[in-house]
């Protein structure tokens, strides 16, 4: 994972990981590029694909209308989307207007993509992805700079040897579940004080064992008993609901991504194992789409997964997991029947 010293915000800024990663690192940059603007009226929060480079950069042209600086940030770009892609180099080619900055985060991008070669030099460009092992885990060292980082910002101290190799073993694949596992342990701890090995074994759960791979593999099957019995036992672990929403909401993503590709399947190359399809099919996909995979067997069930839903389908799951996340900030009813009602219109028929 990149670590980047805190700038003066650049014009363009490009910022490319787990949302639940790079937003918070986003919003800062944003609120520095106003410089000393009005958030609610001077920045301009986007979520691609339903909005596009042109009208974000649209909103960069109204400087000056609410302040002396503007920012367009455009969430969710999609690097496979080849004319939004060229837009956007234009643009960045071009430069934005005096005053404005477009910020973009994207969960992923292709490095061996043109869009990449083009940005990675710039110095508004952070990636901020943890690179997993060939196990498909997180990667150690990343994990416990990401630990380390944490526990600075809740203002404890380093972290021992003991520690960083105890959340490491059990971090799993999720960035996002892996920081708000690592924030919960932080709140466990007084300021100035250490987190200690007790708290992560009795706190964190192992993600690397099972985490919410149950859960999501009951979803992808749409087996509503067998996803509740995996949300009751992750409720019941002590899991936080928050938590297990990203993590609804990343395998959900993943599947509308793996949905997006299916027009390349025949039926029959999903109907078979996994290994014919790493065998015949998966060879035949572009080196983009496949780039979009950990695995081929990864792949495989995904777009098993992404067939059984559809698109469109997808598209609306997604939205009901961002309603969900509001509701678990607001509703009065019990997380338990938030996430029942959830569950229950995922895995209808």
């Amino acid at each position: 994972m990149t670590t980047t010293v805190e700038t003066e915000a650049a014009g363009f800024l490009i910022l490319v990981g787990e949302p639940a990663i790079v937003d918070p690192r986003a919003r800062k940059l944003a609120v520095a590029a106003l410089n000393g603007g009005n958030v609610d009226t001077d920045l301009a929060v986007m979520r691609a694909p339903e909005a596009t480079v042109a009208q974000a950069e649209a909103e960069l042209l109204q400087v000056g209308m609410f302040g002396g600086n503007r920012c367009a940030w455009l969430r969710g770009f999609d690097t496979s989307l080849e004319r939004e892609v060229d837009d956007l180099l234009e643009l960045v080619e071009r430069g934005v207007p005096a005053g404005a900055c477009l910020l973009v985060t994207a969960s992923a991008i292709d490095r061996r993509s043109r869009l990449y070669k083009a940005v990675k030099g710039l110095d508004g460009f952070e990636d901020l992805r943890i690179a997993v092992d060939r196990g498909g885990n997180l990667e150690e060292d990343s994990v416990h700079a990401l630990v380390r980082a944490e526990c600075r910002r809740a203002g404890l101290a380093e972290p021992s040897g003991a520690v960083l190799a105890l959340v490491s073993e059990r971090a799993g694949s999720n960035e996002g579940v892996l920081l708000g596992e690592i924030q919960k342990l932080c709140l466990a701890v007084a300021e100035g004080g250490a987190l200690e090995v007790a708290q992560v074994r009795e706190l964190m759960s192992d993600y690397a064992q099972a985490g919410v791979f149950g859960l999501t593999d009951a979803l992808s099957r749409r087996d509503g008993p067998a996803a509740q019995a995996a949300l009751d036992e992750m409720l019941d672990r002590g899991q936080f609901p928050l938590m297990i929403c990203a993590a609804l909401g990343t395998h959900v993503g993943a599947l509308y991504e793996a949905s997006r590709h299916l027009g390349l399947l025949s039926r029959r190359d999903l109907e078979g194992s996994p290994d014919r399809f790493t065998r015949s099919a998966w060879k035949s996909l572009p080196a983009e789409v496949r780039a979009g995979f950990s695995s081929p067997w990864r792949a495989f069930h995904q777009f098993q997964a992404a067939a059984a839903f559809g698109s469109t389908a997808l598209a609306a799951l997604h939205s009901r997991v961002l309603d969900l996340d509001s509701a678990l900030k607001l509703s009065p009813l019990s997380e338990r029947m938030l996430f029942a009602g959830f569950v229950s219109s995922a895995c209808s028929r």
